[in-house]
């Protein structure tokens, strides 16, 4: 009779075990597809605010640039507007009150620039070698465009309203200088960063890459990560 229970039992056992395995099988399962889907989220949570920041931070990028485009276009004209000012029914004090104004809202969105990058600034951290680079170059845009406003308010032909050819010489190379600085500023913003921005966030997400600037002039600046 003992060997009847005893193997009676088997089968039932066997199934109690199977069930506990299914079941602890199951468990595990269930857990690894929990935390797939928790690391699904996450990652998908990281491409959101890394987007947002991206959108943010590209706004920033191109009015900045829209400005400094404006103010570039504006330096130029200075030059001209200081032969010819008579001719064009101007006063000389009109152009460094101008030249006050149309800095102020480059200023402006230079300012807009950096709060942006520095809200998001955990975000793009990597670019932080950009950003100081860019920083520079606008801090040497400045100190060049102060000599400028400096020369027209210290110097008394050009207060006077009786610019010489040597004033006019001197305001020409300034505004050169200038010039040249908006250029590279412009196409550290809106052509490096951008570039690389679009490169590190959107590049891995859509699998491309946007190859970087090449100028022409070999000794021309591009910044990278």
């Amino acid at each position: 009779m003992d060997w009847l229970i005893k193997y009676s039992l088997i089968p039932t056992i066997v199934s109690i075990c199977g069930w506990f395995a299914a079941f602890f099988l199951s468990l595990r399962l269930n857990n690894k597809a929990h935390v797939k889907n928790i690391e699904a989220q996450n990652k998908l949570f990281k491409q959101e605010i890394m987007y947002k920041a991206y959108c943010e931070i590209q706004a920033a990028i191109r009015n900045y640039s829209t400005e400094l485009i404006k103010f570039g276009t504006y330096i130029g004209s200075v030059p001209i507007n200081l032969k010819y000012y008579k001719e064009l029914n101007k006063s000389l004090i009109d152009i460094p009150r101008e030249l006050i104004n149309i800095k102020g809202r480059n200023d402006n969105m230079r300012f807009e620039f950096m709060t942006v990058y520095d809200s998001h600034e955990i975000i793009l951290l990597d670019f932080k070698q950009i950003r100081d680079e860019i920083i520079t170059e606008g801090n040497t845009l400045d100190a060049v465009v102060n000599r400028l406003q400096n020369t027209f308010y210290t110097n008394k032909s050009l207060i006077t309203g009786n610019a010489n050819k040597e004033d006019i010489a001197k305001i020409e190379n300034i505004c050169k200088e200038i010039g040249e600085k908006t250029i590279t500023l412009t196409c550290y913003l809106s052509m490096d960063f951008r570039i690389e921005l679009q490169n590190e966030i959107l590049g891995t997400i859509l699998d491309k890459q946007l190859s970087k600037r090449t100028p022409g002039d070999q000794s021309v600046k591009v910044l990278s990560k």
